[in-house]
């Protein structure tokens, strides 16, 4: 980052890693998991040292996966949800809490709300996930419900590696046939949302923007 340039690491991976994903731990290492169409490279992560140069295999996850969102925790570990079966096949609901000090994974949650089936945190982040951060250490994410199509703020906390969901204006939902993910502006706690609707055969779509204030 000092002089915006990349270069080769001195060792390969030990694992191929097509539509991963990381996250920068406390200790300074990052966690990268997920992959495409391989069950076992989707299965296993593995862990980028800075100071030796070179990566370490994790365990297995509890549920293979591609385009998963990794979450850092207070603690110094990760949790990872979201994403979808190696294969495209289906989204994935578990949500799964990684160790540094064992290396292995464990699933924490079937679901990604406790106690609520049919819920998909919304995969599709084109920046670090440190930019979804605010200022209280939780981080601002979106998930859709399989069935009714109900789209919500997904709320991280990394202190308890829970998430909670804050229900958007349902007037505005209504016109809307995407929500994308939100623009976090971590010193005013506020959430930008942008909504687009596209008319039945319409050339191009309608988009208005949402302002969250999240510190209320």
């Amino acid at each position: 980052p000092s002089d915006d340039s990349i270069v080769l690491t001195a060792n390969a991976m030990n694992r191929s890693h097509m539509n991963c994903r990381g996250a920068l731990l406390s200790s300074g290492r990052v966690l990268i998991v997920g992959s495409w169409y391989d069950t076992g490279n989707a299965t296993f992560g593995e862990v980028y040292d800075p100071d030796a140069d070179s990566f370490s295999p994790t365990g297995a996850m509890a549920v293979p996966r591609s385009y998963p969102i990794v979450l850092p925790m207070s603690s110094g570990g990760a949790v990872v949800a979201g994403g979808w079966h190696p294969y495209g096949a289906l989204p994935v609901e578990a949500v799964e809490q990684y160790s540094p000090g064992s290396g292995l994974f464990t699933k924490i949650q079937d679901a990604l709300f406790a106690g609520e089936t049919g819920w998909l945190l919304a995969s599709d982040l084109p920046r670090d996930i440190a930019t979804q951060r605010m200022s209280d250490g939780r981080y601002v994410l979106t998930a859709r419900h399989r069935d009714t199509g109900e789209t919500v703020l997904a709320l991280f906390n990394p202190s308890t590696a829970t998430f909670s969901k804050l229900a958007l204006i349902p007037a505005l939902l209504e016109r809307a046939s995407d929500v994308f993910m939100p623009i976090v502006d971590a010193m005013t706690n506020s959430a930008y949302v942008i909504l687009a609707s596209r008319q039945a055969g319409a050339a191009s779509s309608q988009a208005w923007p949402m302002v969250i204030d999240l510190a209320t």
